[in-house]
């Protein structure tokens, strides 16, 4: 059998072991054990072992096998929508009408170009 450490794990201490070139065994290994965790065929077993660790509990000492659960959500970035300036015709009603007089009564440099 060959061992084989997990890069992808959450759990840094998980290993994987050939069984045969289908067959994995997930290992839990430290300094001072080994754990069986799963069997299963080759990339069933691996995306088992990505989604777990296994931790200490803080009350009562006891190892414990957490599955970790990601949340992948999806964000629409809006872009502003780009409204044209719409600029009004100069009608004949203030063509008498200087630009200067005009800009003095509020109306916006934008609306004046002809």
């Amino acid at each position: 059998m060959r061992f084989h450490k997990l890069d992808r794990s959450k759990d840094p201490n998980f290993w994987s072991v050939s069984v045969n070139m289908d067959i994995r065994l997930i290992i839990h290994r430290t300094d001072t054990s080994l754990l069986l965790c799963y069997v299963d065929h080759h990339d069933a077993a691996y995306a088992w072992a990505s989604r777990r660790r296994i931790e200490q509990h803080p009350k009562t000492g006891a190892a414990q096998l957490v599955e970790i659960r990601e949340t992948v959500e999806e964000i629409i970035i809006q872009q502003p929508i780009k409204v044209p300036v719409l600029v009004p015709p100069k009608s004949s009603l203030f063509a008498s009408v200087s630009d200067d007089d005009l800009l003095s009564y509020g109306i916006p440099p934008e609306w004046l170009s002809r």
